[in-house]
Order: structure tokens, then sequence, then C-alpha cells
């Protein structure tokens, strides 16, 4: 037993060589976002923080539409058309387009129940600052897109440049605010929000219209519109799911608890994804090394691959687990103030997360690289609408309270896991058994 830990630490380290560039790019964005979530905490507090995760659950519905996929059908697309600049151009301004179109949609519908959200929130107080927050979902709903195309067209150092300054310019914000604003407001967070987001979004807009003459943002390919949506139609369900599992739950929360609880909940849910983020760093390169087994058939490889690195990462974070299952209070009191010491327990079930996490983190890869994207739709479901279901019947019928949904969240992680090693299982089966006579 002590030797394969072993065998998994070393592979790790393996990895993270291997994908040094990405891997860092990765740590260092996910880092920063991390840091605005921590700086953010400290300047407002656990309440006044917690308005600020109500405001953004309340968007994170709208990105059933808002965030529909429309960059999924251009890495194939791009690799294979032979029609020359202008028809790749056309391909990446039509799904820009469409995604202007879908996120101006998506604004328009959250502005139109704004008043039923903030009552239903419990932040009517806030119905300013919940509108300008519309900027702030507008804008990163673009600027991610841009980012899309960006590292679907193999611009990495675009790529990089853009998500390395969009983490920075928040985190300097909030710094400096931290520095001369002696009493911070939700309202006057979310402004700094909106001009982090203007500035960051100009900056990827300005890198991406270097690749294009500005006219072409006026010739789309209608013929592509069709092809493009229903592209997204597979990724919309890990959206579905994200929301349900993210959103939702903050949701319910938001309605039946102080502020408070949803600010803790929310400092804890970003610690959560910086740990699993950092530990799954390593997973970028996964796909071309699978794509090239699978394209040589050689399964029984990939197969014993796979599981080397499920164990690799799965050792790893289930290794900071235990470190935070020890000492969750001082973590969050040094992270996040006094007032969010609080959250440990919540801490302590969200790390039970982690090594499902770590186990799970490679199916999408694996699938994608045997031929088989619609496969990531089940276990996506499988973890968000049980997660959502608990949840509501944890926070209704139970004395639970947050940490009765936070239960839920980590039993959709494991459905999750269940479903992708089923879908793995049957997939793996139906390429490694013999063809018929």
């Amino acid at each position: 037993m002590l030797r394969k830990i072993i065998v998994a630490y070393i592979t790790w380290f393996r990895l993270l060589k291997a994908s040094w560039h990405s891997a860092a790019g990765s740590v260092a964005t996910q880092s920063m976002m991390a840091a605005t979530v921590a700086l953010a905490g400290r300047m407002l507090g656990a309440s006044s923080y917690g308005q600020i995760v109500a405001i953004a659950a309340y968007y994170g519905w709208f990105n059933l539409l808002g965030a529909y996929d429309t960059v999924a059908f251009l890495p194939r697309f791009l690799a294979v058309t032979s029609q020359g600049e202008k028809a790749q151009a056309s391909a990446c301004i039509t799904s820009l387009l469409l995604k202007i179109l879908l996120t101006g949609s998506s604004v328009g519908a959250a502005l139109l129940f704004l008043p039923i959200g903030v009552r239903r929130m419990r932040i009517s107080s806030l119905g300013a600052a919940a509108a300008l927050y519309a900027a702030v979902f507008a804008l990163t709903n673009l600027k991610a897109t841009l980012d899309m195309i960006s590292q679907s067209a193999g611009w990495l150092r675009r790529w990089s440049a853009s998500n390395i300054v969009g983490a920075v310019i928040p985190v300097a914000l909030l710094a400096g605010a931290m520095i001369l604003w002696k009493r911070p407001t939700p309202a006057g967070i979310v402004g700094l929000y909106v001009i982090a987001a203007s500035l960051s979004t100009a900056f990827t807009l300005f890198l991406f219209l270097q690749k294009f003459e500005i006219w072409w943002m006026l010739r789309p390919s209608l013929s592509l519109v069709r092809p493009i949506l229903l592209a997204g139609c597979g990724p919309w369900i890990a959206i579905l799911s994200n929301v349900l599992m993210g959103f939702g739950v903050q949701t319910l929360i938001a309605a039946h608890f102080p502020s408070s609880e949803l600010g803790r909940y929310g400092v804890v849910g970003s610690l959560s994804a910086w740990v699993t983020g950092v530990g799954m760093a390593v997973t970028i390169p996964a796909v071309s090394d699978w794509s090239r087994l699978a394209a040589a058939h050689d399964f029984a490889a990939l197969r014993r691959d796979f599981r080397l690195r499920q164990a690799s990462t799965a050792a790893v974070l289930g290794t900071v687990m235990l470190l935070v299952m020890l000492a969750p209070e001082p973590i969050l009191r040094l992270l996040y103030g006094a007032e969010f010491a609080a959250a440990s327990p919540l801490l302590r079930i969200f790390a039970m997360s982690w090594v499902i996490s770590g186990l799970g983190g490679w199916y999408w890869y694996c699938l994608f690289a045997m031929g088989h994207p619609w496969r990531v739709a089940p276990p996506n479901l499988a973890a968000g609408i049980p997660a959502f279901l608990l949840s509501y019947a944890s926070i209704h019928f139970t004395h639970l309270g947050v940490q009765g949904a936070a239960l839920a969240t980590v039993f959709g992680s494991a459905c999750w896991l269940a479903t992708y090693e089923f879908n793995f299982r049957i997939v793996m089966r139906r390429h490694t058994s013999p063809s018929p006579q």
C-alpha cells in the first residue's frame, strides 16, 4: 500500500513537470481568483460578502442561456477546414456574435425578473448593485468566449496573457481598495468588479482584434449558425449541472438563511475549488496523449495510464484533505478573517469531495480522447439534480441547515464519480471486446 502511494506521488510530480507551462498558468490564474474572494471576504465580512454571493447566484441561473457554448464547434472545424484564413475568421466571428446575442438576451431576462430575484434572495436593499452586476455577468461571459476562441485557434500566448491579466486586475483593485477604503460596501465592491471586468475584457478584445480585421465583425457565416448551436448541446448539460449544484444550492441558502451563512458557504466553496484546481492542474496534456493511444487502438495502455494518473491526483488531494481536516478553523481564520472561522464544519464536509475530484477529473479528457463526448452528459446530470434536490430537502425537512446542503453537494459529487466510472467501463469494454466474426 505504501509503495502504491509513493508511486502515485512520483507520478503526480512527473505529470507536473510534463505540463509545467499550462499548469503554472492555470495555478496562477486560480490562485488570483481565490485571492479575490479572500480580499472581498476580509473587507466586507461574512454578512455583506454573502449578499454579493446572492447577487452572483441570481445571475448564475441565466447562465443556462448566456453561457451556452458557442465555441465547441470551432476546434475541429479550424483543424480540418481548407477554405483559408477568411473562412476560419468567419467561423470565429460567427461564434462570438452568437455569444453576444445569447448573452444580451440573458441579461435582458435577468434585468426583467430582477425585482422578483432580489426579493427572493432577500437583498432588496441592494437592487441598484444587483442591476449593476449585469455588466459583470455580460462582460465575463464575453471574455470567456474570447479566451475559448483563442484556445481553439491555438493562440496560446494570447490566451495565457488574457487569463493572467484578467486574474491580476481584480486582485490589484481590491488590494488598493483595502488600503484606501475604510468602510467598503457591497455596492462599492460590485462597482470594483465592474471596473475589473471592463478592463480585463477590453484587454482580451484588444488581443483578439489583433488577429482580425475589424470589418470582419460584420461578415458572419450564416451557414455555420446551426452546426455551432448543435455542437453546444452536449456542453449545455454540464452548464445545467453546474447551475443546479452551484448557484441553485446558493439560491436555497440565500432564501432561507442569514446572508452570513451564504458568505461562509461561498468562501469555503472558493477555497475548495482552488485546492482541487491546483491538484488537477496536471491534466492538460492528457487529451493529446490518450488521443494518440486511442488512434493506435492501444486501449490497454490507455487504461493503465488513466488509472495511474487517477491515483496520483487522488493521493495528492487526499493528503491535503487530511491536513485540512486536522485544522480547518486556523486555515479559515488566516485566509478570510475571524468571522469566517465558524465555517470549519463546512470546510471539513467540502474536503471530503477533494479525493472524489482527484479520481473523477480525468474522465472528461479520456472520453473525449476516445471519441465519446456525449458520455460526459449523464455524469453531470447525476451530480446536479441529486445535489439540488437533496439540498432542498435538507433545508426544508431537516435541521441540518447549510451543512445539509454541503453534504448534498458532496453526495452529488459521489454520484458524478460513480456515473463516470460506469460510462468509462462501458466505453472501454466496447473498444476492447473482440469484434464478432
